[in-house]
């Protein structure tokens, strides 16, 4: 049976579990440096993200010193990963415009000093369409509906899930959002946006429709090079979204 994972709250601004602290990557060794990668295709194009931490995910970030860099190659276009500081967390990113069905990813970790060179690869998932609903549809919070999509991965899962962004009583405004792994990568799943617990929630103003996105996520998991801190990893995924539908009460 499918779980329903839930997070409902009025909008605030959330700080992260992560260190704000920064550490010259010339000052650790390569085996304790954490890495995640995930590669984010929207089907027009790829987003690369890499971290890299001290000992763990929630350790000091790395910044790449003395030559130290990161680098990715996909079908033969090959790009250095650029810096980019988000509330005080330093991440490194790259653009590929290669989003078709196991298109192959190659991260490459290169260690001036050391002279080594950590090799992380991962797969994009099958491609695949939403073809409804369609974006800025309305619908009753009791309407049954399916969400249904082209380019099946047969005997594999895909997850589902939803965000809102509604009016709330006291004139701020309330958000919500829940997902559910591993449904039947079928091409339809059936739902009805009242059994989604956070739409029911005593703080949202009834008299205002809720807007609503709709996402399907397909994931692989890659291959880490074994060099780097134990628990690192590398994903891809395929991302496809049905955004500003409007929930009536």
């Amino acid at each position: 049976m499918n779980k329903w994972v839930l997070v409902a709250a009025p909008a605030l601004s959330l700080l992260s579990g992560c260190s704000t602290e920064t550490t010259d990557s010339k000052n650790v060794a390569t085996e304790a440096i954490w890495g995640e990668f995930k590669v984010t295709s929207d089907g027009n194009r790829a987003r690369l993200v890499a971290e890299l931490n001290v000992d763990g995910s929630n350790g000091n970030n790395l910044k790449l010193t003395d030559g130290d860099k990161l680098y990715a190659t996909a079908s033969g276009v090959t790009k250095e990963l650029i810096e980019d500081i988000d509330f005080f967390d330093v991440d490194y990113q790259a653009y590929f415009d290669e989003t078709k069905s196991n298109a192959s990813y190659s991260i490459v970790f290169e260690r001036q000093k050391s002279a080594q060179k950590l090799i992380s690869t991962v797969q994009l998932p099958e491609s695949f369409t939403i073809f409804a609903p369609q974006k800025s549809q309305s619908f009753n919070l009791k309407d049954s509906l399916f969400i249904s999509w082209q380019g099946l991965s047969s005997g594999k899962s895909i997850d589902f899930s939803y965000s809102a962004s509604c009016s709330a009583k006291d004139g701020g405004s309330y958000s919500t959002s829940a997902s559910v792994s591993a449904i039947v990568d079928n091409g339809n799943y059936q739902f009805s946006f009242d059994q989604f617990e956070g739409l029911k929630d005593e703080q949202i103003n009834r008299g205002k429709p809720c807007e609503v996105t709709l996402s399907l996520r397909r994931r692989n998991e890659g291959i880490i090079d074994s060099k780097y801190k134990s628990g690192s990893r590398i994903s891809a995924e395929q991302i496809r979204m049905v955004e500003n539908i409007k929930v009536y009460f």
